[in-house]
């Protein structure tokens, strides 16, 4: 199930289940949750956030769990890690 990200950020997370992996076409080894939404008109899609970005960090600490991106997040100034493909990219944005 999707959490959506608080603050108008624009995205929803969800934890990594066999259905996404399939869906996004994910490694077996990715276990970090992942972006299944942006909405088009938001911070998260400025920023250049995707569907199927998969969240390795928020704010420089390490995210295991949809919960985990959701906790970390802040009103003000967020970066988030991300792999996408096979690069690593970090993405900031603000409020």
């Amino acid at each position: 199930k999707s959490q959506k990200a608080p603050f108008e950020i624009g995205f929803k997370v969800s934890d990594l289940n066999e259905r996404l992996r399939q869906d996004l076409g994910l490694d077996e080894n990715i276990k970090k949750p992942v972006i299944t939404d942006v909405d088009p008109s938001s911070l998260a899609a400025m920023a250049g956030l995707q569907p199927g970005d998969v969240i390795l960090e928020v704010n420089k600490k390490q995210v295991t769990s949809a919960s985990d991106v959701t906790k970390n997040l802040k009103k003000d100034t967020n970066s988030l890690r991300i792999a996408r493909g096979r690069q690593i990219i970090v993405v900031t944005f603000g409020a």
